[in-house]
């Protein structure tokens, strides 16, 4: 599904920088050191802003798994620590 893949990929690159620091704070890389680093973020993108899991028995969606509850905190911590938008403060 053609759609779905573009999505996926353009989701990905709009929340890079929350990728960027959920993978620091996870050390997930460092960790993981024979983990591809775009693979990565493409399963994480799908498992918080896409269809919000993961199911397969390979070892990329397993070691992703592994981190699942780091990850959903550290976006928790990031979506409360967000500054409202501009746009978000003039409908307040």
């Amino acid at each position: 599904n053609l759609k779905a893949i573009y999505a996926l990929a353009a989701t990905t690159l709009k929340n890079g920088s929350q990728l960027n620091e959920i993978i620091r704070r996870t050390q997930l890389l460092f960790k993981e050191p024979r983990f591809d680093p775009w693979l990565a973020r493409v399963l994480i993108t799908e498992l918080i802003w896409g269809k919000g899991s993961l199911s397969s028995d390979s070892k990329p969606i397993q070691t992703i798994l592994q981190y699942e509850k780091d990850i959903r905190e550290i976006v928790d911590n990031l979506d409360s620590n967000e500054q409202p938008t501009e746009d978000q403060q003039k409908t307040k």
